[in-house]
């Protein structure tokens, strides 16, 4: 990959109309209500609607990016479409099996430790709102300690998510499955509590549509909404180039970041590069991600092509605070 096929493309940045400009606000707002909805009305069978509605969230924003043009031949240039395609209809699987090994294992690790929680008096609206709280902060470590690059392991995993040269809603979804097992872990440590699967669906749901959505490449301009939640507007500057992707660590709401001092946002304003400094060596494989990924020596030998491909004194990745 050319080192200037990394600069975000501007074409699709030109004021959205007010349907792709409310989109985000609208879907936000309404998809906790509605989780908690299927959680009430449907109990653990609420898993399957919840799965349902994410995917379908997620094809209705993957339909308007493609309308406004952001899957473009010469966006598409810019990453493997094999790629797209895996990532794109596996994402969501993956994730559903990650739930499905870690609410058993948290609810046994519950009951063996006494962390459970006799949740049978409060509502399950208030379950959800709890739950998701909680999730949503272990969350925010759980990504912080995946960019401590002293900690190779984690950053090695996750570095495969920040190999995208543009955000879009496929570009969310570009997850190692090393990276996918830690980011889905607060979910063994609410289960742990004692919350039950339906309220962890809704919970898990509302942290996958979040997700989905704040790396969506369309025009938004939210305002003071970014201070209520993580959107494109904010998540945009997480993927900036490494020098500058130590903010903005949370998922579904901007408190966590905002309190603990890694909130940034400027508005209107872009990044002028996309991407750890490594993604101009980064393979265009799906065996090249899970090697990258997975094992030191090949991450090694990515890091050590970007530091040559670099000028002189240059590094390929920096520590994170």
């Amino acid at each position: 990959m050319k080192p200037e096929s990394i600069a975000p493309p501007r074409d699709h940045e030109a004021e959205g109309s007010w349907f792709e400009r409310l989109l985000y606000p609208a879907m936000f707002l309404a998809m906790f209500p509605f989780y908690v909805l299927l959680a009430f009305v449907f109990g653990v069978a609420s898993w399957a609607a919840i799965m349902l509605t994410v995917a379908a969230l997620s094809l209705t924003l993957f339909g308007v990016e493609v309308a406004r043009g952001l899957y473009s031949a010469d966006r598409r240039a810019r990453r493997a479409p094999m790629l797209d395609v895996y990532y794109g209809t596996m994402g969501a699987v993956m994730s559903t099996l990650y739930a499905a090994l870690y609410v058993p294992l948290g609810a046994y690790i519950g009951a063996a430790t006494r962390l459970r929680i006799d949740w049978g008096g409060v509502h399950t609206f208030w379950q959800c709102a709890i739950a998701i709280l909680v999730m949503d902060f272990l969350a925010y470590w759980v990504h912080r300690l995946q960019h401590a690059r002293e900690n190779s392991f984690l950053w090695r995993a996750h570095s495969v998510h920040h190999a995208v040269p543009m955000l879009d809603i496929i570009a969310g979804a570009q997850v190692h499955i090393l990276d996918g097992l830690v980011s889905a872990m607060p979910i063994l440590f609410i289960a742990a509590l004692g919350f039950s699967p339906e309220v962890i669906g809704a919970a898990f749901a509302m942290n996958l549509t979040s997700a989905g959505l704040h790396h969506t490449g369309l025009p938004t301009r939210l305002g003071w909404f970014n201070y209520l939640t993580i959107a494109p507007e904010t998540h945009r500057w997480h993927h900036a180039d490494v020098t500058e992707s130590t903010v903005n660590y949370g998922f579904v709401f901007a408190i966590w970041d905002i309190v603990f001092g890694t909130f940034h946002y400027e508005g209107a304003a872009r990044p002028d590069v996309y991407g750890a400094r490594s993604i101009e060596t980064f393979p265009d494989s799906l065996s090249g991600h899970l090697l990258v990924g997975t094992t030191q020596r090949a991450y090694r030998r990515l890091v050590k092509r970007a530091s040559s491909a670099l000028p002189s004194g240059g590094h390929a990745e920096a520590t994170s605070p």
